[in-house]
């Protein structure tokens, strides 16, 4: 009879100990594999769904009378991201007579955040009228956000901001003839607390050191002009090709109404801060409300050639030194600076 039996420890087998071992291995890749395919699935799905979205975008342009071309489209991002790339884009403005020629174009989205698109392009731009004129527009930087409204991407979007740095413009066969701008920001959302029952959105727009060729030489001074506002717009009508004078009688008749907490424009010694609401009478005319101060307005007069003696019919010594506080108002269609009347504002349509 063999020693070799079952019972003698050195030779028992180890099958379990290897397969226990090789679980710990083949498992975790298993899952591994699962995870990738079920996630590049996902991502198949989000790049369709994002194309999708774009195609509808452009669409919805056209019915607008705004007719994008995206030439030489590429689709990427893989893994996280969902990227198009637009080689050549332009736009035409039909109603407006314009062509634009943008260049190369970018929006991304992530996968697990569809709804926010970062936009850029890389410019320069050319603006065609017409008669063929064409401008020239650079920039160091041109970025947008926008997060849509994935639900009615034919509305306004949720939330948009824009922002361009170190623009310049050149105008049509004289380089010479120039603008140049430090920076556009634009920043716009729903609002928040008025937006579901009013249909309210909020804009903000700043420009800074804008100095332009044509300006300087009106002024006779080449200081850079910042402006800025901060509003909110009710009543804001969907997107429509509608013809304007018909949009701002829909938006009129149901009781839009801006209210601007503030404008602001600084040009050398000059500021001027205006605040207060805006709107349209029966007539179809402006009807405003503005409390405006104005600070340096003589050595702007004085810089273009005027007499700044006009200023004392505004008020005296503190109106002649430039430095004034008055009311910007309607009534019955009669425009009044302070006490003094303008004149009679014509409808806009």
């Amino acid at each position: 009879m063999s020693d070799l039996t079952p019972h003698d420890p050195a030779l028992a087998p180890l099958p379990a100990k290897k397969s226990f071992h090789m679980g710990l291995v083949v498992i975790p890749l298993a899952l591994v594999g699962l995870l990738a395919a079920g996630w590049s699935a996902f991502w198949y799905q989000q790049v369709n769904k994002f194309e999708a979205r774009l195609d509808e975008l452009i669409e919805r342009e056209a019915s607008l009378g705004k007719q994008w071309t995206c030439a030489q489209r590429k689709i990427g991002g893989f893994p996280f991201r969902l990227e198009a790339t637009c080689g050549a884009t332009s736009l035409v403005l039909k109603d407006a007579g314009l062509s634009l020629g943008i260049g190369t174009v970018r929006a991304v989205a992530q996968a697990y955040d569809p709804s926010l698109m970062i936009i850029e392009a890389d410019g320069p731009m050319q603006i065609t009228n017409q008669a063929s004129e064409t401008w020239t527009t650079k920039w160091e930087l041109a970025r947008s956000s926008v997060r849509l409204d994935l639900k009615n991407l034919k509305d306004l979007p949720e939330r948009s901001s824009l922002e361009i740095k170190s623009i310049s413009v050149f105008a049509p066969n004289n380089p010479k003839v120039s603008t140049t701008i430090e920076s556009i920001d634009v920043q716009a959302r729903r609002n928040p607390e008025k937006f579901a029952t009013e249909r309210a959105y909020d804009l903000a727009f700043t420009v800074t050191n804008l100095v332009d060729f044509m300006l300087a030489e009106i002024t006779k001074t080449n200081d850079p002009l910042t402006l800025s506002y901060d509003l909110t717009i009710t009543r804001n009508p969907e997107p429509s090709k509608k013809p304007l004078p018909e949009q701002l009688e829909l938006w009129r008749s149901q009781g839009g109404l801006v209210t601007l907490r503030q404008m602001m424009v600084n040009r050398g010694p000059f500021n001027l801060v205006m605040s207060g609401e805006m709107g349209l009478d029966a007539q179809h005319r402006p009807d405003f409300r503005l409390d405006t101060k104005v600070k340096g307005l003589d050595e702007l007069l004085k810089a273009s050639g005027q007499k700044a003696d006009i200023l004392n019919l505004l008020g005296g010594k503190r109106a002649a030194s430039g430095e004034m506080t008055f009311n910007l108002r309607t009534q019955s269609g009669q425009a009044f600076l302070g006490p003094l009347p303008l004149g009679k504002m014509p409808p806009l349509y």
